[in-house]
């Protein structure tokens, strides 16, 4: 059984058919596997780990959480093989978030990945990375991915447009020069690329479309000339996002559509053609016909994807044009049928725009008969559009509002509905602003109290008894327009089984019999009372106990205040007092309420001289704030509170006041149990201006109101008349749409909806790139593998005992480059300073054996005891200790490095143009050799000596053009070109100048740059004019054809035009950077290290001339020399080089290895053609 457990963890196979096997206790058996995942996942054998991660991709699809081997995954990921990088970067892609703490470890190792020579690896990596990115990384992979967008591999260059993309969303800043690249991939050979870019184009239109608009000709070309329907589907959405923003498109695209609509076949690129006239060309009628033609047959279609699609089209197309889609009504009617509930509710959706005043009562019986048959939602959408249709635009289409309030009293009848609330609330609306139907609301409202099956309904939120609510307001407020007497409508209020009701309508109940009982009050004219009033008091005395008892706290309190108001009006009728109190409780129901608008309470307008901020008392002073305070207390208003007592102004001045108030306000601040905004200042003298104001009731009780003057006579006289006349239609139903207002109330709509946030809103891609716009290449060290920016510091020897001459020395190399003071260095946290060293625990194994290692062996540590142990075999003069280390903070030596390079390079109007920094050589004395290879590169006529580093561009009759290299750190993909140009010439002057570059995919030239220089150079005399180029890749040598135009002589003479190319080596992109030996031993024997040897002939001057050479051509820092020679130097982007150098005879072997293998083999033909 063991060995059976033991077979099914080393296959993911065993696993799956494990876990079928175990229906039973599934979870136990997963437990168990994990446990042995977690072993073997921490074994040094690659294949059980990578069928270990395999095994945790497999469960984390089954939601299990597998976090914690985030970092085995990466591990897996920076193996060699294709195989376990495979696995591992499926595993990232499925189980890596933002949060996964690792993904800072995978930077280096996917930058080494996606600028593989293996496309297949590039591929891979590209494929994870689009699902991993988090800010961080999307910010250092930018740049390597806008270079992969000109990859001569389609594939490659298809998933760096969709992966620039990913990385433009969580880095926005790396839209803006990532831009250019994604233009060009519209144009692109491949239709593959240019379906991703276009893919791309359009998800980044939907955010800004005029930053598109200049990229229309192109996409209208693809429009015009591709097959594929995806990529025209693409494009057809792109233009309907930026023809809103450019009217002139509309009539350009009118064409291209009307073809495509008429002739193709596919139905997805004859949809979204539909929706593109609908959103980009409404105006365009023809096109809208057309297009309305066509979806019916989507809607008489028996697939129900594109029915619904054609539902969809057509109510957009409604919102544009209503009368255009009124002919499908009976079709739309007839999706009302259709099996599908989404078909259906989407038919609904149509009706509302499809009703107008004649056909409203149809369409509404339609959906009514539906009601009978329908069933939860598609019931639920019933209800709601069936009063959306009416009550749209204040009640637009309802000319018969009887007919309306019959049709919200048959839809309370349908029986748990969720749209209590909604019919609640039209039933009151309809009553309120219409007038004239007020006395059928109140008599369909009476019987809607008498409804037993309402009232049997069980309570429930939004529940069907909330028409109830509607009804007792309804039938207490407009009373006077009730058939009915006010007994009767008490007693029906009053009902026992009310009690039962949720709260808020039992309260509603009590207070509008209280109106009824304000009615009957009203029309007693004997100071004793009347028959109907003393019933209506005994009716009120005998329900209202129940309602006392009731469970809801605002129900008992109305009724126990209208038990009270019973009280006193039973005493003045006993005391024959009753005018005196009638009038009174009359005027508390008569105000006449009118429409509100829903944002009324927003827009009430602020007093003048109101501060709401303001504190009413100060807070009690303390012991601790008694100095600032001690004129501050309760009494320091003017007012007077209080019976006679007269309280002290406050006599501070304003500086007091002012450091009161902060005081008060920074207490506020850290105190829990204050509620005030203290960011609101009040004004200085808060306390004494504040204005009181004395409300006073006026005993006679207000006049007579509009209520009032509904007389009983009137409506004993409604009594009499004809009943039937109340279901006539009005004559002329007037709505009230005005709805009222506080004063003072801004008429504009505040409250506008705030837009989602747009991370792409502010970014303009129309204007020219800053230099601080530019993307900057980040390294971050391989897994195991210490950066090397900042080096360790120098150890201490073991020799405690130092000369004075050893001292001074080290003093003044310190005091040269720059020590930083004792006051800057204090200020440094310790564990910044000593960073650079590294535990021996932590740094990999040293004597591990590796293939790679292997061909260039690790420099003995050794010798940095101070032993003279090894032997100077090379015969350069150096001793076997290692070379002084330089501190971090010290500037290295001399490198090819322009100490600031403009991004917009100005050519020099004065021959004192800035001279461009040599190549230095790394030995402070120059070769022979050197010496005559700078004399020969003198020009004939007498021109100045040119730097060693100096190329040939070329020579003629009339001039001589050379130039140099310099590079910026800060700037790592640009190299600043400078010419010298020399003029051969004794007697004619060299003018008119016209610079041509011929731009590829690896080399541009940065713009703007001035390449018509007006300069005139005189016989004899030279002049430098730079200019800075874009390089995409600096692991291989580039190159630039160019070409010089010039005049000789007079203004009229004819031009000469000269060819050249511009050479740039992958070595002018290294930097001297000193490192101690442990550091480079360190680097030396990393796994990602790439391997790279040669072997070169001894040149003329020994192995010292040799040494100069190679450290000045790779401008590499000599780290050690015993038997062999230790070099390193660091690329502008982050790349170790690390060169082993020993002599074998008359030749050196020299083993080199790199980061990146294609920048080690570079380097290696480099170095074949400088000792050729």
């Amino acid at each position: 059984m063991q060995k059976m457990e033991a077979m099914f963890k080393r296959s993911l196979a065993d696993l799956v058919r494990g876990i079928r096997s175990h229906k039973k206790d599934e979870q136990g058996f997963i437990n168990k596997a994990l446990a042995e995942i977690k072993e073997e996942i921490k074994t040094n054998n690659n294949k059980v780990k990578m069928v270990a991660v395999q095994k945790l991709t497999y469960l984390h699809m089954l939601g299990y959480d597998v976090n914690w081997s985030a970092f085995y995954v990466v591990e897996v990921m920076s193996q060699t093989s294709f195989t376990a990088k495979r696995i591992g970067y499926l595993a990232a892609s499925q189980t890596f978030h933002d949060g996964t703490d690792v993904i800072m470890l995978t930077t280096n190792l996917i930058k080494r990945d996606i600028t593989s020579l293996n496309t297949n690896e590039t591929l891979l990596a590209l494929g994870c990375v689009s699902n991993i990115f988090n800010e961080d990384l999307a910010r250092d992979l930018a740049p390597d991915l806008v270079s992969l967008l000109a990859s001569s591999k389609p594939a490659i260059r298809k998933r760096a447009v969709i992966a620039t993309y990913k990385a433009c969303l969580r880095f926005p800043s790396a839209l803006r020069p990532a831009y250019p690249r994604l233009k060009e991939k519209l144009e692109d050979t491949e239709m593959s690329v240019v379906s991703s870019a276009v893919n791309v184009i359009c998800e980044l239109a939907r955010k800004n479309p005029t930053n598109y608009l200049a990229l229309a000709p192109v996409l209208f070309k693809i429009l015009t000339t591709s097959n594929n329907n995806w990529v025209l589907i693409k494009i057809i959405k792109l233009f309907a996002a930026l023809t809103p923003s450019e009217k002139r498109l509309a009539k350009k695209l009118e064409e291209p559509l009307s073809n495509i609509i008429n002739t193709t076949t596919a139905t997805s690129l004859l949809y979204e053609c539909i929706q593109t006239c609908t959103t980009g060309l409404p105006e365009n009628k023809t096109l809208l016909r057309l297009c309305i033609s066509k979806l019916r047959a989507f809607i008489e279609d028996q697939d129900q994807n594109l029915k619904y699609l054609g539902l969809c089209a057509l109510y957009n197309i409604m919102k544009i044009d209503p009368k255009a889609v009124q002919e499908y009504k009976d079709v739309v009617v007839f999706c009302l049928n259709d099996e599908d509930v989404s078909i259906r509710m989407r038919a609904l959706d149509l009706l509302i725009g499809m009703v107008n005043k004649r056909n409203i009562t149809d369409v509404v019986g339609k959906l009514i008969e539906k009601l009978d048959t329908a069933e939860g939602d598609f019931r639920e959408g019933l209800i709601e559009n069936i009063i959306e249709i009416c009550s749209q635009n204040n009640y637009v289409f309802v000319s018969d509002f009887e007919w309306y309030i019959s049709i919200l009293v048959k839809l309370s009848g349908f029986h748990g509905t969720n749209h209590g609330c909604l019919i609640r609330n039209q039933l009151m609306d309809v009553c309120i602003r219409v007038k004239v139907v007020r006395e059928y609301g109140v008599q369909s409202m009476i019987d809607l109290l008498q409804d037993t099956r309402v009232m049997n309904e069980t309570p429930r939120e939004n529940g069907i008894c909330e028409v109830l609510y509607a009804a007792a307001w309804i039938v207490g407020e407009f009373l006077e327009n009730a058939a009915s007497s006010p007994l009767e409508i008490v007693e029906i209020l009053l009902n026992h089984r009310a009690v039962l009701l949720p709260g808020h309508i039992q309260s509603v109940y009590i207070q509008n019999s209280l109106k009824a009982l304000a009615f009957i009050l009203k029309d007693v004219k004997s100071s004793s009372g009347s028959p109907k009033l003393e019933n209506a008091i005994k009716l009120f005395k005998e329900r209202l106990p129940g309602f006392c008892k009731s469970s809801h706290t605002e129900a008992q309190e109305r009724a126990c205040f209208a038990l009270s108001l019973i009280g006193i009006i039973e005493e003045f009728m006993q005391q024959n007092q009753l005018d005196s109190i009638k009038n009174e409780v009359a005027s508390l129901f008569e105000e006449v309420l009118n429409p509100v608008a829903p944002k009324a309470q927003k827009k009430v307008p602020l007093p003048e001289g109101l501060n709401l901020s303001r504190e009413i008392n100060s807070p009690p002073s303390s012991d601790s704030d008694s100095d600032h305070d001690s004129a501050w207390d309760y009494g320091s208003s003017s007012q007077s509170h209080g019976h006679g007592h007269t309280e002290t102004s406050d006599h501070r001045s304003p500086e007091s006041r002012d450091s009161s108030k902060k005081s008060r306000q920074q207490r506020s601040k850290f105190d829990p149990y204050y509620l005030g905004d203290v960011s609101t200042e009040a004004p200085e003298d808060e306390y004494s201006n504040v204005h009181v104001e004395t409300l006073t009731i006026d005993p006679s009780g207000p006049s007579s109101s509009s209520r009032s003057s509904s007389s009983r006579s009137s409506r004993d006289k409604r009594h009499g008349s004809d009943r039937s006349s109340r279901h006539k239609k009005p004559v002329k139903a007037q709505v009230m749409a005005v709805e009222e207002m506080p004063e003072g109330a801004a008429a504009s709509d505040d409250e506008k909806d705030k837009k989602e946030d747009d991370i792409f809103g502010n970014i303009d891609l129309t204007s020219s790139l800053r230099p601080d716009e530019e993307l900057r290449t980040v390294a971050y060290p391989l897994p195991g593998q210490q950066l090397l920016s900042e080096p360790t510091p120098e150890k201490k020897p073991r020799d405690r005992r130092r000369s004075d001459k050893d001292r001074d020395g080290r003093r003044s190399d310190r005091d040269r480059d720059g020590r930083r003071s004792d006051k800057d260095r204090h200020r440094e946290p310790s564990d910044r300073r000593g960073r650079g060293r590294e535990s021996d625990r932590d740094r990999p194994d040293r004597h591990s054996s590796s293939k790679d290692s292997s061909a260039a062996p690790a420099p003995s540590s050794s010798s940095s005891s101070g032993k003279n142990s090894s032997a100077d075999l090379l015969g350069l003069g150096f001793s076997s200790s290692p070379a002084p280390v330089v501190a971090a903070a010290v500037a290295p030596s001399p490198s090819p490095v322009v100490s600031s390079i403009v991004a917009e390079p100005k050519t020099p109007s004065t021959p004192s143009s800035p001279s461009i920094t040599p190549k230095p050589s790394s030995s402070s004395s120059s070769s022979s050799s050197e010496r005559s290879s700078r004399s020969s590169r003198k020009p004939s006529g007498g021109a100045p000596e040119l730097a060693a580093s100096a190329k040939q561009a070329f020579t003629n009759r009339e001039i001589a053009l050379h130039y140099e290299h310099a590079i910026n750190p800060a700037q790592t993909d640009k190299v600043l070109i400078s010419f010298n140009l020399h003029s051969l010439t004794t007697t004619r002057d060299i003018h008119s100048l016209v610079f041509t570059f011929s731009d590829n995919s690896d080399v541009q030239l940065v713009q703007p740059a001035d390449t018509k220089p007006k300069l005139t150079i005189s016989p004899g005399s030279s002049q430098q004019i730079p200019f800075l180029l874009k390089i995409n890749s600096i692991v291989r040598p580039q190159a630039i054809n160019c070409s010089l135009t010039y005049k000789a002589g007079s203004r009229s003479s004819s031009p000469i035009t000269e060819t050249f190319a511009v050479q740039i080596p992958t070595s002018v992109f290294l930097r001297t950077q000193a490192v101690s030996i442990e550091d480079f031993t360190t680097v030396l024997q990393s796994s990602s290290m790439k391997s790279a040897s040669t072997r070169v002939t001894t040149p003329e001057g020994g192995p010292k001339v040799f040494l100069e050479k190679i450290t000045a051509l790779l401008h590499t820092s000599v780290v050690q020399v015993t038997d062999a020679a230790f070099l390193y130097a660091i690329s502008l982007q982050n790349h170790h080089v690390c060169i082993l150098a020993k002599r074998v005879g008359d030749e050196f072997k020299i083993d080199l290895k790199c980061s990146d293998s294609t920048l080690a083999d570079t380097l290696i033909q480099e170095i074949n053609k400088a000792f050729r």
